[in-house]
């Protein structure tokens, strides 16, 4: 699977792509997921507030603990890092989908309470699951409002159960981002 790396200026560009397509919701509150989302929302709609809440996959709270080794994996050859995350990337999409169990903060829901228009955002999607219970979450709070949501990218569009309403990039690969635990400041455009 092809890996396209997006150094800050990239990435820059991308979240501006993002909120252009996004024009048509005019959202009173952006909802980031953490911690890609965060990023996305720093990048957009700057005038508008946000809020961020936080439901990561288990491999991703498992890579975070291994810190060490991701010093060391960011000096591996890049060819090395893209087989890599293609293979983590195979491994996540054979494992069946469960949308998590998800329930906002009391902040978090108070925001959203007084909102017209909520703008959910995140980095990349690939299974749709936390974009699914965070969606699911937000749209239980009681009182009408327009929920609409935005990803960079999504690496996977016919296994996702759920899929942002906009996005930069719809499977045409991954993306590795400047935060990505796999990105190397040497590393930049297309691979």
């Amino acid at each position: 699977m092809d890996v396209t790396t997006l150094d800050e200026t990239d990435f820059a560009h991308h979240c501006l792509l993002l909120e252009s397509g996004t024009r048509d919701y005019a959202p009173d509150l952006i909802v980031s997921i953490a911690r890609g989302g965060d990023y996305v929302a720093s990048h957009i709609y700057s005038r508008t507030p946000h809020v961020s809440v936080r439901l990561q996959r288990p491999t991703t709270a498992l890579k975070r603990m291994t810190g060490r080794l991701t010093g060391l994996v960011r000096l591996l050859p890049l060819e090395t890092r893209n087989r890599l995350r293609s293979w983590e990337h195979r491994r996540l999409m054979a494992r069946s989908v469960r949308v998590p169990d998800f329930e906002l903060d009391s902040v978090t829901r108070q925001a959203i309470e007084g909102a017209t228009s909520v703008l959910v955002v995140d980095d990349a999607v690939d299974t749709g699951a936390t974009l699914a219970a965070v969606l699911r979450a937000i749209r239980a709070v009681p009182g009408t409002r327009a929920v609409h949501s935005a990803a960079i990218a999504v690496t996977a569009p016919d296994r996702a159960v759920c899929l942002p309403d906009t996005a930069v990039y719809t499977g045409r690969g991954l993306v590795r981002f400047p935060w990505s635990m796999d990105y190397n400041d040497k590393d930049y455009g297309d691979e």
